[in-house]
């Protein structure tokens, strides 16, 4: 069970709750800022259509979004941040953790790559998200970080061509208590 239960292999589902913002580890990178400031109006509808129901008055452009651009990187990485700022409505949370989307641009509409839950209680100066220099498929290799139980884990993820997959999970000395 343990990382199964938090991550779907056929597309990872991500996410984070409030409180705790992923931190990059590349200078090739620009900041977290919000939706509406960096992220393009078609992606913000295409999640809304995926991800909301339209009974649910959600302002999309409160989500945080990275930008991720390398050089030799094939396409832009939009990564999602799904929860709302400044707001106690946290629709795509749950007790899993919170939705954590990727996207890259696609022929008609924006490729879904990254899509998982993460729980974001962790010890101290631990990333939630990081995403490294190497490239795989075109696109850059993210680390993950969970807790199951006491025991901290690594994950680490790369692009397959479709969509980000485990690569390698490592258990750290580090617990948390």
């Amino acid at each position: 069970m343990g990382y199964r239960r938090w991550l779907m292999l056929g597309g990872l589902s991500t996410a984070l709750a409030v409180g705790v913002y992923a931190k990059t580890s590349s200078t090739a990178q620009t900041s977290w800022q919000l939706a509406g400031e960096i992220a393009p109006p078609e992606l913000l509808k295409q999640i809304g259509e995926e991800h909301l129901s339209s009974l649910e008055p959600v302002n999309l452009s409160q989500m945080r979004v990275l930008k991720v651009h390398q050089s030799r990187q094939s396409a832009p990485l939009y990564l999602v941040d799904t929860r709302l700022a400044d707001s106690d409505q946290q629709p795509l949370c749950g007790q899993a953790g919170c939705a954590f989307l990727g996207y890259i641009p696609g022929q008609n509409e924006y490729q879904t790559v990254f899509n998982t839950y993460l729980d974001p209680h962790l010890p101290p100066d631990t990333d939630l998200l990081s995403v490294t220099d190497t490239l795989q498929s075109g696109l850059p290799t993210l680390t993950l970080h969970q807790l199951e139980g006491q025991q901290l884990r690594r994950f680490t993820v790369a692009f397959d061509g479709t969509h980000y997959a485990v690569v390698t999970v490592d258990n750290l000395s580090l617990t948390y208590e």
